[in-house]
Order: C-alpha cells, then sequence, then structure tokens
C-alpha cells in the first residue's frame, strides 16, 4: 500500500472518530479563534450549492440579535423568489474587524450585498482584540493573499489536521482536557450562522436602568458639544484614522466583488428600547455618516422596534424572540412593505415587571406558543456538546412549565435522541391565544426551580398525542428492595432498562432532597442492563433514595422511592435478682424492631466492655421471647447483667438491670 492510499485511510478512520458517541471537539487551531472557524465552515455548507444574497457582518449584538433564518424566509416570501442571508457577526467583532471577517468570507462564498449592522460606538484598537487576535494567528499573514488562504482552509478542513490538536489532546491526558472554552458551549449556531438563545434574564432590573440612562447620555453628546470645534473632536472620537481606514478597506473589498454594502443602525438591548425622537436623532449623527463613507445604503427599523423585556436575553443582547421581531421589520423595510405590527403575546405582561424570580434559572427557556400552533406534545432540542451535561436517550427527565397565568405544572417527559426531549403537554390547559410560556427541564423529583444547566436550542409544538406506555416504556429504573431497614442492614438494589449501560454508570445513596455532596455510597453497575447490587447499611436514621447516574455525569436519570432507615431498638431483663453460679439466667427479651436470627443475648460483668462476654446465645430471629444462659460454677460471685446486641454483630440495643451471682448452691448430702 502506497503512503498516500495509508494516509487517505487513516483520515478516514480519523473522520469517523467518535468519543461517547461524540464527534472530537474543535480547537480553533487554523486562525486562533474557534467561532470564526465554525461560522467559516458554517458559510462553506451554506454556498455549497447557492449563492448568498446578504452576508451580515456585526459583532455579537447581531450575531444573537438578528436573524437570518427570518431575513432568509421574509425576504423571499415578499419577492417571489429565494433570496438567501448569511449571519457571519461574531463576538468581539467591531469596525476593524469586519474586513477580516469578510476576508475569510469571501474566502468561501462572495456574497451580493454586505449588511453592517453595528451600534454607535468608538473603535479604540485594543491589545487581544478579535482582529488582533486574527492578524497575529496562524493564517493572519494570509488575510491579503485570498488563493493561499483558501488552500490552507482546504488543507486544514482535512480530517487529520482538523483534528490533529483533539488527537493529541486525548492521546496524552485520555480527555480533552486543553479543549477551549468559548461561547459556544452555551449557544448553539443554526445552520443560517445565528447565534441561537432562547433565554430571558429577570435579575438585572438596576443594572439595566443604569446602562439606559449611561447610553442615553453616551449617544446625546453627538449634539451637545459647546461648538462646531467640540462636534468635530467628538466627530473624530468615532471616526479615527484606524476606524476610517478599516470602513474603506471594506468599501473597497466589497466593489471588487461588485457587492452592495447596507448599514443596520444597532444598539445593545437598552438602548434599543430608546426610540424618542431626541435619542435618535442624535444617534444619526453617527450611522449618516458611516453611511456616507461606506457608501452604502441606510436601513435604519429602530424606531419601529417595539422592544419588550421578553425580547432581551440580557442588557447587551437580544434573545431570538426578539431576534425574529426586529428581522421581521428589516426585511419589510428592504422590499417596500408596510411594518408587521408587533407581536400581542398572554403572559409577556409578566416579563414587563423585571423583578427577581426564585424560580428563574440561568438557562430556563422562553417559548412563544401561537393560537393556531397544535398542542398534543412539545419537542424540545437541548444543546448538547463537550461543555454540557448529556442528555442521554430513555434518561428520566421532566419538564417544567409556567403557564401565562403563573401557574406551574411538571410534565411527563422522554428523551430521544441525545437532547431531543419529547414533552406530553395535552393536559396543559392552554388558551386560544398567542402566548409566552417558560420552561425548565428538571430531573424526575426537582420542580421549577431546580432547572438543569442545559441551554435549549430549538422547540417544536407538535399535534403527535403518545401513548400512556410512550412515557415510561423503557426509562431506567432503579428501586430499594425495601421500604424499611435497620441501622445495621445493608441496603439491597435493582436496576433495570438501562440502555447503552456502560461500565462506570453507577447508583448512589442520598438523604432524600439531598444534594451531590451529600451522597454516602455509590458503586458501580458494570456495564449491565440490569441486575442487583447491595450498599453498605445507613449507621444513621432517616429517609433516603436511590439515583442512577451515567459515566461521568452528575445529573440523575432515574431515583428510587423514598425508604426509611430506623435505630435498632429492644430490651432485655432477667427474671430473678439472684443467680446461683452453675445454675443459668432466665433472660427475657420484647420490643425488637428489627428482629434477625442472629440476634444474641450475653453474659457480662457489670460494666464490663462487650468483648469481655462470658457467654451467649441467639434469640432465633424473635421478636420476643425468653432463653437461658447457662452460668459457670466457677464464675466469681458478683454483680452481673445481659446484654441484647443485633445481626450477629457488636451493635447493643439494650442492657439488663443489674442482678446478683451467688456463690454455688452446697450439695445437700444424705443423712446417715
Amino acid at each position: 500500500m502506497t503512503f498516500a492510499a495509508v494516509l487517505a485511510s487513516v483520515n478516514f478512520g480519523v473522520s469517523l472518530w467518535r468519543v461517547q458517541g461524540k464527534a472530537p471537539p474543535e480547537y480553533g487551531t487554523w486562525t486562533g479563534v474557534l467561532q470564526v472557524e465554525r461560522k467559516i465552515r458554517l458559510l462553506h455548507e451554506f454556498c455549497r450549492d447557492e449563492p448568498v444574497d446578504a452576508l451580515i457582518l456585526s459583532s455579537s449584538m447581531g450575531d444573537l440579535g438578528v436573524s437570518a433564518d427570518v431575513l432568509t424566509h421574509e425576504i423571499s416570501a415578499a419577492l417571489g423568489r429565494k433570496y438567501r442571508v448569511f449571519n457571519f457577526g461574531m463576538g468581539g467583532a467591531d469596525f476593524s474587524t469586519y474586513p477580516l471577517l469578510y476576508r475569510f468570507a469571501r474566502m468561501v462564498c462572495k456574497p451580493k450585498e454586505i449588511w453592517v449592522v453595528a451600534p454607535a460606538s468608538t473603535n479604540p484598537g485594543q491589545k487581544d482584540s478579535l482582529d488582533d487576535i486574527l492578524l497575529k494567528g496562524p493564517v493572519g499573514h494570509l488575510l491579503e493573499w485570498t488563493p493561499l488562504l483558501r488552500l490552507s482552509f482546504e488543507l486544514h478542513d482535512i480530517a487529520l489536521a482538523r483534528n490533529a490538536a483533539a488527537i493529541r489532546d486525548f492521546a496524552l491526558n485520555a480527555s480533552f482536557v486543553h479543549r477551549p472554552i468559548t461561547n459556544l458551549d452555551l449557544y448553539e449556531i443554526d445552520p443560517y450562522g445565528d447565534t441561537v438563545s432562547w433565554l430571558y434574564n429577570p435579575t438585572e432590573g438596576e443594572r439595566r436602568a443604569t446602562h439606559r440612562i449611561n447610553r442615553h447620555d453616551h449617544i446625546m453628546k453627538f449634539v451637545r458639544q459647546p461648538n462646531a470645534e467640540g462636534h468635530r473632536q467628538h466627530h473624530r472620537l468615532y471616526f479615527s484614522d484606524r476606524t476610517l481606514g478599516a470602513v474603506y478597506d471594506l468599501r473597497d473589498l466589497a466593489k471588487r466583488d461588485h457587492a452592495t454594502l447596507t448599514v443596520v443602525p444597532f444598539d445593545t438591548a437598552t438602548g434599543l428600547t430608546m426610540r424618542d425622537s431626541e435619542f435618535l436623532d442624535a444617534s444619526k449623527r453617527f450611522f449618516e455618516p458611516l453611511a456616507r463613507y461606506y457608501e452604502a445604503r441606510l436601513a435604519d427599523v429602530r424606531p419601529a422596534f417595539d422592544l419588550r423585556p421578553h425580547m432581551v436575553s440580557d442588557m447587551v443582547h437580544l434573545n431570538s424572540i426578539g431576534a425574529a421581531e426586529f428581522s421581521k421589520l428589516l426585511a419589510a423595510q428592504v422590499t417596500g412593505r408596510p411594518a408587521p405590527p408587533p407581536p400581542q403575546l398572554a403572559g409577556a405582561e409578566r416579563f414587563q415587571e423585571e423583578v427577581p424570580d426564585p424560580h428563574w434559572t440561568t438557562f430556563t427557556a422562553l417559548l412563544v406558543k401561537k393560537r393556531g400552533d397544535p398542542s398534543a406534545s412539545l419537542e424540545l432540542q437541548y444543546f448538547q456538546n463537550w461543555g454540557l451535561p448529556a442528555m442521554r436517550p430513555f434518561s428520566n427527565y421532566r419538564v417544567a412549565i409556567r403557564l401565562p397565568d403563573g401557574s406551574e405544572k411538571i410534565l411527563p417527559a422522554r428523551v430521544g435522541a441525545r437532547g431531543h426531549v419529547v414533552v406530553d403537554t395535552s393536559g396543559l390547559a392552554l388558551e386560544p391565544v398567542d402566548q409566552i410560556l417558560t420552561a425548565q427541564i428538571v430531573t424526575r423529583k426537582a420542580t421549577m426551580g431546580a432547572g438543569m444547566g442545559v441551554p435549549l436550542a430549538s422547540y417544536r409544538w407538535s399535534a403527535d398525542r403518545r401513548p400512556p406506555a410512550f412515557w415510561v416504556e423503557g426509562l431506567a429504573g432503579v428501586e430499594s428492595g425495601a421500604l424499611t431497614y435497620s441501622t445495621v442492614d445493608p441496603i439491597s438494589v435493582r436496576w433495570e432498562r438501562l440502555r447503552d449501560p456502560g461500565k462506570h454508570d453507577w447508583i448512589g445513596l442520598f438523604p432524600v432532597d439531598g444534594n451531590l455532596a451529600s451522597r454516602l455510597s455509590f458503586a458501580f453497575v458494570g456495564g449491565k442492563e440490569a441486575g442487583e447490587l447491595t450498599l453498605p447499611a445507613v449507621p444513621q436514621p432517616g429517609e433516603f433514595e436511590l439515583r442512577l447516574f451515567r459515566d461521568k455525569d452528575w445529573d440523575a436519570i432515574a431515583a428510587s422511592k423514598t425508604f426509611t432507615v430506623t435505630p435498632l431498638a429492644g430490651s432485655v431483663a432477667v427474671a430473678d435478682a439472684t443467680v446461683a453460679a452453675g445454675g443459668a439466667v432466665n433472660a427475657k427479651w420484647s420490643d425488637l424492631n428489627h428482629p434477625h436470627k442472629q440476634d444474641w443475648i450475653g453474659l457480662f460483668a457489670k460494666g464490663a466492655k462487650d468483648d469481655a462476654r462470658i457467654d451467649f446465645r441467639y434469640t432465633g430471629g424473635a421478636l420476643n421471647g425468653t432463653l437461658q444462659i447457662p452460668v459457670p460454677e466457677s464464675l466469681r460471685p458478683g454483680e452481673y447483667e445481659v446484654r441484647l446486641f443485633s445481626s450477629g454483630g457488636w451493635t447493643r440495643l439494650a442492657t439488663s438491670a443489674a442482678f446478683t451471682i451467688a456463690p454455688p448452691q452446697p450439695v445437700a448430702r444424705p443423712a446417715t
């Protein structure tokens, strides 16, 4: 076999390489920025068969706040032909970064239009900014040489080269310990390049108010300068030589590619709430010169954009609900159609309060339910990657839903393909109106407020109604062998229906509602789909449960019914206050709550240690009864006691009152 054939075989093997059922993580070694590489590959796929009409360049504000998906569908419907938009927005990007990003984009696809979606902002060059990282990165020196950049991309896109860092990391550490941690761990990027977020943060009320004031003052400086010289200096602050150089660079690249430019005024989420004419007129002092410098048209929909709190992910970014509404307005403007009316959603007024909510978690998702949507079930696709907990098929999860009236329901759910959760919503009392709901994925016994740390990637309302067996069939189960144990009884455990079991899947014993740190004991299931095992006895009384976990996961996929551990109890007494040596002690026991056939009663000198027994007898497992313990004739007279012990061990349950052992009775001699 030739070297080329060997290399091709190895490359093919690497392309099929999976760890825990997932492709190896990306390391961003080609450009130095993982998100840039992800978007380049998505754009490459997007334009493989059809051209791109418009390419969006923006920071994270436009990456999250404008939907290329919605723009594509809305503009296509208005024009009566396919019109395709791709979002090449990037966290950390600014005016200096846009020409660099465009060079990467045009390497794989040259659009007909370039849309710059940006807020009014200065552009101070900073060390370790995105453009600084890209220029100093592995291929920064090739950005001016498109053919070489393209060749470098194609070589790096070979599986063996693209996964080289992952292969090395895994070979040295048996895991991906040097995997870069980025926002891609928390957000899905869809095929249109949109970063998807269904989040809403109700804890930023005061910070948003402060940011709103600061943002207003910042923009009003465009019209509040004392004189003409002040206006010129303020203009130079925003349009520095560095900024203008980047603007002209992108303009010239667009001309070279015969692409038109459009400037779309944008702002932080807080800034977009300000629609008064004074604020908007002041911001035009930035956007109108910017459009002139780019030789671009201006498409400003901010005056018509009625931003509501439920459309906001945080004080800087919109969520996907807000991005869709902004994009519908933008599509209407660029196609010359009337602006669509803002949506009226039942329950949205609850978000107007912007007050902290104790039941909210970081990844609580907002869901829109339209009047005509089906409601038999809800399909949720949760984001799954190397930075998030795995949601494996047939895991025991539930979904907590909050309705517009504030009521909360815990609904049956079932995990199908990785991260795909089907929820039984057939019993929800949903009003026939457009409405907004919230959802959290929770473990079996949890309620709203205990949502797992997994972000939602997408959702779909469905008319599919599943039979009752669907919600339990195939779900992994774990149970205790009994509902009551003593503090010395080992805990018997059985599990079943564990799909795709791993040898390090495990079962832990926890106090009811105890956190992960409260685990008392655990055992691995040994890669078996079903089986039995034993865990050590629980020495303290209380209520406990068993939880079944996947390898390296800390979210239980199943939990047992509660079982109780009670303290051992019993009593023991002797029938006679005095017993002669050589006779027998009549011992009586009673009130045993956990009798065992090896419970025993021993004879001891009063106050002696437990390991100094003189003799003993088993009770035979009876709840109560009597027995005799022989007293050696040689035993020294004095005070003694009997003690009751559990289960053949040294757990003392009770001690009798002291009694006396007297000298042996003299043997009577017959008369002569």
